[in-house]
Order: C-alpha cells, then sequence, then structure tokens
C-alpha cells in the first residue's frame, strides 16, 4: 500500500512497523484517526490514494 512519505499525526490511520527479517514493512490500518491515536501508536501515515491529485487514474475498474 503507497502511504505519503512523511507522517501525518492529525489525519494519518496507517501505522507502520518495519519487518528486519524481510526487510519490509507491515501496514495496520485503523477506521480512523482516533481509533489510531486510542491504540498509542507513535507515528501514522495517510494512504497515497487519500492524498495524491491523480488517484482517480489510477483506481482499477470493479
Amino acid at each position: 500500500m503507497p502511504v505519503d512519505a512523511e507522517p501525518d499525526d492529525e489525519r494519518g490511520n496507517v501505522a507502520l512497523t518495519y519487518v528486519g527479517s524481510t526487510g519490509s514493512y507491515l501496514a495496520d490500518v485503523y477506521a480512523d484517526n482516533a481509533a489510531a491515536r486510542a491504540d498509542d501508536t507513535p507515528s501514522l501515515y495517510t494512504s497515497h490514494f487519500a492524498t495524491c491529485e491523480h488517484a482517480s487514474q489510477h483506481r482499477r475498474d470493479t
């Protein structure tokens, strides 16, 4: 899942955890920012699709 590069603690609802054994990140997606804050998440990110001005061009038809 693409996320914006900079944390957004006011709007973000995605917490990233680095998985050293695989060199990747695990994304925990919360229903909203308040839910993530209630879980005391240190840094929150926003899905890039929520902020990208060209997001509609990349969405797949279902």
